[in-house]
């Protein structure tokens, strides 16, 4: 099995998914699921279910984390292990 962003092959036992939903809600119809959402949820369900999730190895899976929580751009990311390293030979 192999990363789909990397490319590398996932060592080990563990891959990773990343799962997000939309949560449409109308709070002027007693917080009811509208069917567009329903429908987004069962696709979402049968992705997984038949293996469509995209599958990510540790470090991708960090990098995405870090992305999301952080909102850091290629460039950012280009200084960070940069300024990792340099401080790895320090």
């Amino acid at each position: 099995m192999h990363c789909d962003r990397c490319g590398e092959e996932i060592k080990g036992t563990t891959y990773y998914t990343i799962r997000i939903y939309g949560n449409d809600i109308n709070p002027k119809n007693d917080y009811s699921v509208t069917t567009a959402t329903a429908i987004q949820n069962s696709n979402t369900n049968l992705m997984a279910l038949f293996n469509a999730e995209k599958q990510y190895c540790e470090d991708c899976k960090e990098d995405i984390e870090y992305y999301i929580d952080n909102r850091e751009t290629e460039e950012d990311k280009e200084l960070r292990e940069l300024s990792d390293f340099e401080n790895l030979s320090d």
